[in-house]
């Protein structure tokens, strides 16, 4: 048999027993009722009090909203008009410097109109001065032509002078005992310091610089010459520059360079006179005569 059904036979033959136990369970159950009743008034109380808080939460939300709410309008106001202003002011700045561009394109194209014409004005001033420039610069242009042309002749007439004297010296050496290469050096002498580019206290001279003897010398300024009875070949002239380069390595300058010939054979002539303008070589020769057999 089971507690359970033992229980119940004991109670079913103890009537007293049974009614201590039915109390016994009406105040267990009756006390627990009245803690849960407790404790669902509790909660509910718990609840209200939540629940007032939220409507509390919800009125402040409310308010808030309400606040939030002017502060919108208030700032869409706001916004409205300086957007308002703002477009006046655009407009207003708009307008100013549409009027600033066209007072600008007006002073630009003034300015223009000014620039213009006084380039008009100086241009043709420009050729008008060019014309004259032209003008002047083909009047300077025939004066020099005039004057290379006296020029040349005046060298033509010093170097005809030059040979005549050249000629007559070599013939008079002959009685005065002077050899031709000393009679040229004098010549020479006289000739250059009157050009100026010798020195009046300055003298040619012969010199033997390392055994190589040079029949015209100066070394202030520089001048190297060769000096010759006749020739009929480029070795007096390949004489001339040996001895040139010789003073130029020892002296550290270009000299002058002089080839005085009494005769010159005139099947080399031409091959001499330009070779000698190559080199740089200055000629001075006597007269242009047929080759010796």
């Amino acid at each position: 048999m089971s507690l359970t059904e033992k229980l119940i036979e004991e109670i079913s033959s103890n009537p007293a027993l049974g009614e201590k136990l039915r109390r016994l369970l009406e105040n267990v159950v009756l006390e627990s009722l009245v803690k849960e009743q407790q404790e669902l008034n509790r909660n509910v109380q718990a609840i209200l009090e939540s629940q007032g808080k939220i409507w509390e939460e919800i009125r402040d939300l409310r308010k808030e909203t309400t606040e939030l709410r002017k502060d919108l309008k208030e700032l869409r106001e706001d916004f409205n008009r300086e957007i308002t202003s703002l477009r006046e002011e655009m407009r207003t700045e708009t307008a100013r410097l549409w009027e600033e561009t066209k007072k600008l394109r007006e002073d630009f194209n003034r300015e223009i109109t000014s620039l213009r014409e006084e380039m008009r004005t100086e241009t043709a001033r420009l050729w008008e001065e060019t014309k004259k420039l032209r003008e002047d610069f083909n009047k300077m242009l025939m004066e020099i032509r005039e004057m290379k042309e006296e020029g040349k002749k005046r060298d033509e007439k010093i170097d005809s002078l030059f040979k005549a004297m050249l000629n007559g010296f070599a013939e008079m050496s002959k009685f005065a005992g002077m050899s031709l290469e000393e009679l040229s050096r004098n010549f020479l002498q006289n000739y250059l310091q009157g050009l100026g580019v010798l020195p009046k206290n300055a003298s040619l001279r012969r010199k033997v610089l390392d055994s190589e003897e040079i029949d015209i010398f100066s070394e202030n300024p520089l001048i190297v010459g060769e000096v010759t009875g006749h020739a009929d070949s480029l070795t007096e002239l390949d004489k001339l520059m040996r001895k040139a380069k010789l003073v130029r390595e020892r002296f550290g300058a270009e000299p002058r360079k002089y080839l005085i010939a009494l005769t010159v054979a005139r099947e080399v002539y031409p091959q001499i006179k330009r070779k000698a303008k190559e080199m740089g070589v200055e000629l001075v020769i006597g007269r242009v005569v047929k080759r010796k057999e």
